[in-house]
């Protein structure tokens, strides 16, 4: 059972009473999340304040990928500041391990998961994702298919690399013939020697 870090006294504390009575038991929940604020320029985000955003009004700009990336790269117990600079980085991480894409079915091993079983250490199971790019970067295929499943393990790189280049283009700002145009400007402008 979870929820935010404010929620513990008194919420949670009364919660527990009230199930406990109610459904005459010892144990309410076994297990306890409460995860740290998120923030807006270091501010809390929070209904009273009015700075509220819905992901499900991101999920129409952002991909889902690039939303999981940003919402798991602070560790849960800690407030993670949400910012344009952060969906940026996660977008181009996105892009760059999309490079050694290659889907496959291969089991993982207990090691590349150990950041997730000590406090669901999401950060720690980041940072073994960019060794094994490096790895995938440099090795072969079965390097780029180890990565690919510890990608999909939590939900990354879950579409075929064909579908995440169509999201990019549907999210361009330019299309394909406003880029040839002018490239085409261009060469002419080189050709006349106008280099303004």
């Amino acid at each position: 059972h979870g929820g935010g870090i404010d929620l513990i006294f008194p919420h949670h504390e009364n919660e527990i009473a009230q199930s406990r009575c109610t459904n005459d038991t010892k144990i309410f929940a076994n297990y306890w999340i409460h995860n740290a604020f998120i923030t807006m320029s270091n501010e809390k985000m929070s209904k009273s304040q009015g700075n509220i955003l819905k992901i499900k009004d991101y999920r129409k700009k952002i991909s889902g990928q690039i939303l999981r990336l940003a919402l798991i790269s602070a560790h849960y117990k800690q407030p993670l500041d949400w910012n344009d600079k952060l969906l940026n980085d996660c977008q181009s991480t996105i892009n760059k391990w999309y490079n050694v894409y290659m889907p496959a079915e291969v089991d993982l091993n207990e090691e590349i998961l150990k950041p997730l079983f000590d406090d669901i250490n999401t950060p720690g199971y980041i940072a073994n994702l960019h060794g094994l790019y490096d790895k995938a970067l440099k090795g072969n295929d079965h390097d780029k298919i180890f990565f690919t499943k510890a990608c999909n393990f939590i939900g990354l790189l879950n579409e075929t690399k064909e579908e995440w280049l169509n999201y990019k283009k549907e999210k361009a700002n330019i299309t394909e013939i406003e880029i040839k145009n002018k490239i085409n400007l261009r060469n002419n402008a080189r050709a006349n020697k106008d280099y303004k």
